[in-house]
């Protein structure tokens, strides 16, 4: 959209095939080698003296950034730039005390002093700026990367109505749920023979897991491990029902809007920032607590003995729920109506 308005772009990001074919001959790209995960005290000294270049070679107007690490790197170098912070969630690095998290707020205490507006995708990450004393100019609370509902559509591809398919469509790490499905899963099976179990994410991390390894073999006729694609409206389409059981920190999770827009039911947890947003239990899905095995198992057998008229029903209210709120244009438009107040307040 900003390219369309005429405003020249530098995106800083990996250089990733995707990027350069939707931007290559709209924007420049700046190849910069991302770890979010990173910890070493010499890389992260590296990447933030990186952003430190990338600052000052392209001097912009306005700098708009997402992710701990970039909002804090150009928060350290942009203090006589305007900037937009987007904190998309909290996620692991302030999940426990320790070093990792009382640094990471330390340099978010320094870097946020001349940060103009901060962009928080719920009401979690705005409360806990505020009991760390975390410097918030502006901001605003959005809802999360919105969803495009002009490309996750329904598509009423016709499954084996027998069955009821829930997909699994994350990392598979213990924070995201993917611990305790890999528990649920044989607890299901063994009341409901009708299921299957679409589980999509990186084979590395699925196969580095010795207990998820054992089940797959063990109930292969109603697991199946999905590759990795581009074309997500198609996956969504193709099942019931979106599981994700996650505890993490999420900003507004994206697979839930992203299913929903699709007019599938999620199964999420009810008391987790991110996920809670966007559930209406018993209405666009199922809630259950976090990393609560049994609430999961009813929750997934509940979902097992639903009816497709049901799951329908459902589903369309799922539609109709994040078109209204969670549509990607709202968005947009908070990003625009931002812009055009600190390009009038310079």
């Amino acid at each position: 959209r900003l390219i369309l308005d005429g405003h020249d772009i530098t995106i800083v990001t990996k250089k990733t095939k995707k990027v350069i074919s939707e931007y290559e001959n709209k924007a420049k790209i700046v190849d910069i080698s991302l770890d979010l995960k990173n910890k070493n005290i010499f890389t992260n000294l590296k990447l933030k003296n990186t952003f430190k270049r990338i600052v000052k070679s392209e001097n912009p107007d306005l700098i708009i950034s997402y992710m701990i690490k970039p909002n804090i790197y150009c928060g350290l170098y942009a203090k006589n730039i305007p900037m937009i912070a987007n904190v998309t969630g909290l996620g692991n690095a302030f999940k426990k005390k320790g070093i990792i998290s009382l640094i990471s707020v330390i340099l978010y205490k320094i870097s946020f002093k001349k940060v103009r507006y901060i962009f928080f995708q719920n009401q979690d990450g705005y409360r806990f700026f505020g009991q760390k004393h975390i410097t918030i100019n502006n901001y605003k609370v959005i809802p999360g990367s919105g969803v495009n509902t002009s490309k996750f559509v329904p598509l009423h591809i016709k499954n084996d109505s027998e069955k009821v398919r829930f997909l699994f469509a994350s990392r598979a790490i213990e924070e995201k749920g993917f611990e305790l499905l890999m528990d649920a899963i044989p607890l299901v099976i063994k009341d409901h023979r009708n299921v299957h179990f679409n589980i999509l994410s990186a084979e590395e991390d699925i196969f580095a897991n010795k207990k998820a390894v054992a089940i797959f073999e063990q109930y292969k006729g109603y697991i199946t491990t999905l590759k990795r694609t581009d074309d997500m409206t198609k996956v969504y389409n193709s099942n019931d029902f979106l599981v994700s059981p996650s505890y993490y920190r999420e900003g507004i999770s994206n697979v839930l809007l992203e299913s929903l827009a699709c007019e599938k039911p999620i199964i999420t947890t009810s008391d987790n920032s991110g996920c809670k947003e966007v559930l209406q239990d018993g209405i666009n899905g199922y809630g259950v607590k976090s990393k609560d095995l049994n609430s999961l198992v009813d929750a997934l057998n509940k979902a097992a003995q639903t009816s497709q008229e049901d799951i329908d029903k459902m589903g369309k209210s799922g539609r109709e729920f994040v078109k209204k709120n969670f549509e990607r244009s709202i968005v947009i438009d908070e990003y625009l109506k931002t812009i055009e107040e600190i390009k009038n307040n310079k």
